[in-house]
């Protein structure tokens, strides 16, 4: 794919989305990343090449698992992000 990078998860990201993300986050000043909606987490393991802390939150659980397969070092919080203190998730 000439277009795309293949994050170490296997997804792809275009040169576009990876473009923009690299460019919307001052690496050098920044020392946390929140993932909202990380699903398996293709932004957050690329803000963790950067090394970052980096925050995932999303509400599917084997999305999140495989995230933590893939980079334990990456945060993963089981929340829904619209109303993260809704009872069953923490």
């Amino acid at each position: 794919m000439g277009n795309s990078h293949q994050n170490q998860d296997g997804s792809y990201l275009t040169n576009v989305e990876m473009a923009f993300f690299l460019k919307s986050i001052n690496f050098s000043e920044c020392h946390l990343v929140g993932d909202l909606g990380a699903g398996a987490g293709k932004f957050s393991l690329l803000a963790a090449e950067k090394n970052v802390e980096v925050v995932a939150i999303d509400i599917d659980l084997p999305g999140l698992r495989r995230l933590r397969f893939k980079n334990r070092l990456v945060n993963v919080v089981l929340a829904d992000v619209r109303n993260p203190f809704e009872r069953g998730y923490s």
